[in-house]
């Protein structure tokens, strides 16, 4: 492990043999829990999540540690003072023991830093320990294991780095020396980043440990994999209580983590069909709410993404769902702040949570949802009554009016719905050695005697098709025929997607070459099909035959869309040109407001269920409600317009999705909302 590079195979083998050499050789456990130089403050907190008590209770651990190999008993949990005095001390190692250069360059690997070394030896060293526990222990009685709770804390440790990522490191002042010695003398002064602090959260090696332990097919390690999650989940929630309310940049990446974490706890919950899913969520939903004491924009938005992206698996448990929007996310308070927000990215994010998720009427809503309806149209409906009072105000004192102008998430940009799918090449187009290669379907293709070992020509086969199809084509005109060849483009396209209508085809067979006229025909016919497809398809009268209208039960086909934060010139442009003829003028973007309504499922529901839900409100003054809420109360304006196109983006998606053959409001997406636009953590 000492080599510069090490193959994935030869560090899974090594992690392996690390956790059976802790159990079965003599002294090697002692020397590898002293490598990782475990603090005593670490020890304290894994003890306090564990339920572990401070006073030693030797009787107890001696009942757990006796089924242990001799050689690692005296690694079980005593308390804190004790473990820690213990690891100070040099074991008594054997003679070959002692002559292994321990300290050596492998041990960035072996603290979890540079590979995946220690992963694969925590998994294991569960595997190992539970099968020699009973299988009826309590968890609290599994902690006392020998070495249990120095795994989790090294873990822990794991956990802390990459939480609290270090910043990048600063250039170094350059001095005459350094120019003297040249680049390398200044370079190698600095320090190296761990790479695992550096990946992306799905890549990150304990994500990758959790995903992987948990996800795995035998049920052989079924206890095995339960106290590990148990145990996970406990380090989680450390880590979290040590995260500073204002540190924005470790919010964010407890955030990510969360959210990859999250949906492999409950999927492995709903997997086995377990009575705990491991999670405690009045734990974590209380942390959600010291985010948003922040008072920071970045650590805000960041959080109402997390819930929107893991929307389905909080309010899985209606009593959750009702904590989360009733006691929470809908209270008076959280709305009026969020929703007329000073920041217009918090606000645009905020927005697209209460109408994507909280207001999402998938035509199977309960009295549940019902009263989330009416509590989000009643708080929209009060920001209407401050922003009528403000505008009555400003008329009958001559002063500016409150502005209705919506503003852009970031300077220039909004949030777009784009298709989030994989780009897969075009079904008549296969890649080659030689690029990408034009195909047909093989029962239109001429059959061929077939000959062993010989390489078809696909070329041959398409100059047939193409003089069939010229051969129904009418004469073209003289002036139609090109008389010179053209010269050839060698561009970089050109060699991936070889034109079958080059000029040297085109010299050399004149009966094979591609008319013009053919290729912009069918360039017409394909824009036409498309320019069909996109449309809503019209009703079907009486003398409507089908090959004009598609089948009423036609299949759908689901795609992934996404929220992306783009450059909104082009859109802008258009859109004034739309309004406001060619030469459109400067006009202001006043937007004039109606009484703010609902999604329309939503609004549908909620009208045929709850009487009087449409009608008029009246002004109310701001300042009856606090002096935060008549200070917050300069934006309603705005805020009620960014509503409107919110909820006008989410009934056209929902519409156009309808008329594509979508057949019901349930399986109609929910574009993924992310923050991978705002925040490139570099290391």
């Amino acid at each position: 492990m000492s080599l510069r590079h090490a193959p994935a195979s030869l560090v899974t083998f090594c992690g392996k043999a690390a956790a059976y050499a802790f159990f079965f050789v003599p002294g090697i456990a002692e020397i590898l829990v002293r490598i990782w130089k475990i603090p005593a403050e670490t020890l304290k907190r894994v003890a306090e999540e564990l339920g572990l008590p401070k006073r030693p209770n030797k009787a107890e651990t001696e009942e757990v540690t006796a089924t242990f190999p001799p050689n690692v008993r005296v690694l079980g949990w005593t308390s804190v003072m004790t473990m820690s005095n213990q690891l100070r001390k040099n074991p008594t190692l054997s003679i070959l023991v002692s002559k292994i250069p321990w300290y050596g360059p492998w041990v960035a690997r072996w603290c979890g830093r540079d590979s995946d070394l220690f992963y694969v030896f925590s998994k294991h060293y569960h595997i190992l320990a539970e099968q020699f526990m009973p299988s009826d222990l309590p968890f609290a009685s599994k902690a006392r294991a020998p070495g249990f709770v120095l795994v989790q804390a090294q873990i822990l440790t794991a956990l802390d780095a990459t939480i609290h990522r270090q910043p990048a490191v600063e250039a170094l002042p350059i001095t005459f020396d350094d120019v003297l010695a040249g680049a390398d003398a200044s370079a190698a002064a600095l320090p190296l980043p761990s790479t695992n602090s550096a990946r992306l959260m799905a890549e990150n090696r304990l994500i990758m440990l959790l995903r992987d332990f948990l996800s795995e097919r035998p049920a052989d390690f079924e206890p095995a994999r339960m106290t590990f999650a148990q145990a996970f989940s406990k380090m989680m929630q450390a880590a979290a209580q040590r995260t500073s309310l204002y540190d924005h940049n470790a919010c964010f990446v407890l955030c990510d983590f969360m959210d990859e974490a999250l949906s492999l706890f409950v999927r492995f919950h709903h997997a086995h069909e377990f009575e705990d899913d491991f999670i405690e969520w009045h734990f974590w939903l209380d942390v959600c709410r010291k985010i948003l004491e922040s008072q920071n924009s970045m650590s805000e938005i960041r959080l109402f993404a997390f819930l929107y992206s893991a929307w389905n698996l909080v309010t899985n448990n209606e009593t959750r769902k009702e904590i989360l929007c009733l006691e929470w996310l809908l209270t008076e308070e959280t709305f009026d702040k969020f929703f007329n927000h000073w920041c217009p990215m918090v606000r645009a994010y905020y927005m697209r949570l209460l109408c994507w998720r909280l207001c999402r009427e998938d035509g199977e809503a309960t009295d549940l949802d019902t009263k989330i309806f009416g509590i989000v149209s009643s708080r929209i409906k009060g920001t209407w009554a401050n922003y009528l009072f403000l505008k009555q105000t400003a008329e009958t004192s001559d002063l500016l009016p409150p502005s209705t102008t919506p503003c852009f998430p970031a300077p220039g940009r909004r949030l777009l719905i784009i298709r989030n799918d994989t780009q897969m090449p075009a079904p008549s187009l296969f890649l080659g050695f030689d690029g990408l290669m034009a195909t047909n379907n093989a029962s239109n293709l001429p059959r061929k005697p077939s000959s062993a070992y010989k390489r078809q020509s696909l070329l041959g086969d398409l100059t047939q098709l193409e003089n069939k199809e010229n051969e129904n084509e009418p004469p073209k005109p003289a002036s139609e025929t090109p008389t010179t060849p053209s010269k050839r483009r060698w561009t970089f396209m050109g060699k991936i997607i070889p034109s079958l209508s080059s000029s040297s085809e085109a010299a050399a067979s004149p009966s094979t070459s591609v008319k013009p006229a053919t290729e912009k025909k069918a360039l017409e016919e394909a824009r036409k099909a498309t320019s069909v497809a996109r449309t809503r398809p019209a009703l079907r009268s009486k003398n409507s035959s089908d090959s004009e209208t598609p089948p009423a039960t036609a299949s759908h086909r689901a795609y992934s869309f996404k929220f992306s934060l783009e450059w909104a010139q082009n859109f802008e442009k258009a859109h004034s040109i739309l309004q406001n003829g060619a030469a459109g003028s400067n006009v202001s973007n006043e937007r004039k407001l109606t009484p703010p309504r609902l999604p329309a499922p939503a609004h549908a529901w909620l009208g045929a269920r709850v009487p009087g839900v449409s009608k008029e409100v009246a002004p109310q003054d701001p300042k009856l409600a606090g002096r935060d809420r008549f200070a917050r109360s300069k934006y309603a304006g705005r805020a009620l317009a960014e509503w409107m196109l919110i909820v006008g983006e989410c009934n056209n998606f929902v519409e156009r999705r309808r008329s594509e053959g979508v057949p019901a409001l349930k399986w109609v997406e929910v574009p993924t909302l992310g923050v991978e636009g705002f925040r490139k953590f570099t290391a």
